[in-house]
């Protein structure tokens, strides 16, 4: 039997129950299901640090921390350290941990701020800060590019362990970005910052690649010279990071 639309099963007391509610749960399925929302273009000045991303996923953060507790404001450690570790690269003046678009990225929720963050760091025992620095070290000297102190503020990242921890590895980012660049393997984290890493981009993030278009830089000639800004790799999570600078 075929019921007519506008057919309320509140109009038909004298119908069994289990009648009218096959009647609703019939009504309910045939709704259209709502549509999720378009991922859309979303600009950030501080998108210049993606010149970092394949390096950083290179690294294998998820396996050396996978036993370390998941923070409330973000899917694992290792996405925090990440966004941590970025954020020590741009300095602390730049707040990229509080930027919107690297928070999307990262997966980082909401409004949390630097008192939810400093608060995890805390909680991880300096004995498991130190190990991770360690994994990195390979028994070299500290290299050139050092943060020192860690280019984050206090507030955000307290101890010494963690921070010399996150400095080493972010100086060691630095420096492998400033080797690919022909002419400038000596080059100071401030003249990457100032020179290629300033620039703005546009982010386009979705489940399955990230498209990050960036903007020239003043010596783009090196981007050029290096590919650095014109690849695609594959990063920690799955995700494919296509990298493309700007016509």
């Amino acid at each position: 039997m075929t019921w007519p639309t506008n057919c309320s099963p509140h109009a038909l007391p004298q119908l069994p129950a289990a009648l009218i509610e096959a009647i609703r749960e019939a009504r309910d399925g045939s709704a259209e299901p709502a549509s999720p929302s378009p991922a859309r273009w979303r600009a950030s000045r501080l998108l210049g640090f993606a010149l970092l991303l394949p390096a950083l996923h290179e690294l294998p953060i998820d396996r050396l921390v996978q036993d370390w507790e998941a923070p409330a404001c973000a899917p694992s450690a290792a996405d925090l350290l990440r966004l941590l570790l970025l954020s020590a690269c741009a300095g602390a003046d730049a707040r990229l941990w509080s930027d919107p678009v690297w928070r999307e990225f990262h997966g980082v929720a909401g409004p949390s701020g630097a008192g939810e963050i400093a608060a995890w760091a805390r909680r991880m025992r300096p004995v498991a800060w130190r190990a991770l620095g360690e994994q990195f070290a390979d028994g070299e000297p500290q290299p050139p590019l050092a943060l020192s102190p860690l280019a984050l503020p206090r507030t955000l990242v307290s101890g010494r362990v963690a921070r010399a921890a996150l400095g080493s590895i972010a100086a060691r980012l630095l420096l492998g970005l400033a080797q690919r660049l022909p002419g400038f393997a000596g080059a100071s984290s401030g003249f990457l910052r100032d020179n290629l890493l300033c620039a703005g981009g546009s982010a386009l993030i979705g489940r399955e690649q990230i498209r990050i278009r960036l903007e020239r830089p003043p010596l783009d000639v090196l981007l050029g010279m290096s590919g650095l800004a014109d690849r695609k790799t594959r990063l920690a999570d799955g995700r494919l990071l296509i990298l493309e600078r700007s016509p």
